[in-house]
């Protein structure tokens, strides 16, 4: 039994509460109940904070409860809060025969639905698109991009202009073509053959090569003639 101070530090202090918190109480836990209660403020009836059950079916209401030691510094609860505007969050301790109240308020934002077709303050391209669209390129990316384009259209340009400039220089370059008077004659061969065009040139409408006369020609008189040339051997 508690009878002073002392001992209701002691008991608060050093011993530990059943595992189970529907099995705790005043008389083997100290802190044997602690919860949070969420009330948005705009579903208020006068003074009580209610209905727990809205017309919309959601409900707000009180978490699980726990227990604990009092040199527990740490009480950790999960709260959802469903509907936005101004929410009281009441911790509701008891200890002993105790009660203790605690009130916080919280404003409490729409939901942020990815695919409703409205780009939120919350919402990003990047995690979003459906509803703000694709990301622009980054100034990386262009970068990235565009210079292998450029590159390559350079690359393009300067060989257009190579070719170009091989197909000038090979009607400007004359080093390929041969002086006349370079040319070494073979004077032996042209005394020995003599000219290989020594004949006079006749008229003939034969295509027959005349070897010894020097003009020749077969056909009516009057007829069309043909030059041609006899060559001499």
């Amino acid at each position: 039994a508690i009878v002073d101070a002392d001992a209701a530090r002691r008991f608060c202090e050093n011993i530990d509460c059943p595992t189970n918190w529907r099995d705790a109480d005043g008389e083997n836990c100290c802190i044997h109940h602690a919860n949070i209660h969420s009330c948005p403020l705009g579903h208020m009836t006068e003074s009580i904070c209610g209905p727990w059950i809205p017309d919309d079916g959601k409900i707000f209401t009180h978490t699980l409860s726990t227990a604990g030691k009092m040199t527990q510094s740490n009480w950790t609860s999960k709260v959802v809060l469903v509907h936005s505007g101004l929410t009281s969050l009441i911790a509701h301790i008891r200890v002993g025969r105790m009660q203790v109240a605690l009130e916080a308020k919280s404003t409490v934002e729409p939901a942020v639905v990815c695919g409703d077709g409205v780009c939120e303050e919350a919402e990003l391209c990047s995690t979003c698109s459906a509803d703000c669209g694709e990301c622009p390129m980054t100034p990386t990316t262009k970068l990235s991009i565009g210079l292998p384009l450029s590159l390559l259209c350079l690359c393009f340009v300067l060989t257009a202009v190579w070719l170009r400039y091989q197909k000038q220089k090979l009607l400007w370059d004359e080093s390929w073509i041969i002086d006349f008077s370079k040319i070494k004659q073979d004077q032996e061969a042209r005394m020995t053959m003599g000219s290989l065009m020594s004949a006079p040139v006749g008229n003939s409408d034969s295509n027959t090569s005349c070897v010894t006369a020097l003009s020749c020609y077969n056909g009516q008189p009057g007829s069309r003639k043909t030059p041609f040339t006899c060559t001499g051997i």
